[in-house]
């Protein structure tokens, strides 16, 4: 995969010169580097509280957000679970 980045500007120029930070100019579009790698986050699922049910002659049971947490997010982001499901194994 590639990397790209973007809104770079120079912030400073020091050394043993005068010359001034308008002395010079930073190319700030086309910035990639090839074969960069990112690698994924890991997330977890943990199931919390008190899940249970009255018998109905399955082992199905229904659960909500209230019965799981997510944990390793990045700050900033969510994340949406859907067809949750859940069984007792006996």
């Amino acid at each position: 995969s590639n990397v790209t980045v973007g809104n770079l500007a120079l912030a400073t120029v020091a050394g043993n010169h005068t010359s001034a930070l308008s002395d010079y100019s930073l190319q700030t579009t086309n910035l990639t580097w090839n074969g960069s790698t990112i690698t994924a986050a890991n997330v977890s699922l943990s199931a919390t509280g008190n899940i249970s049910k009255v018998y109905d002659g399955s082992a199905n049971i229904s659960i909500t957000s209230g019965n799981y947490s997510v944990s390793g997010l990045i700050t900033g982001d969510t994340l949406t679970l859907s067809n949750v499901s859940a069984a007792y194994n006996s």
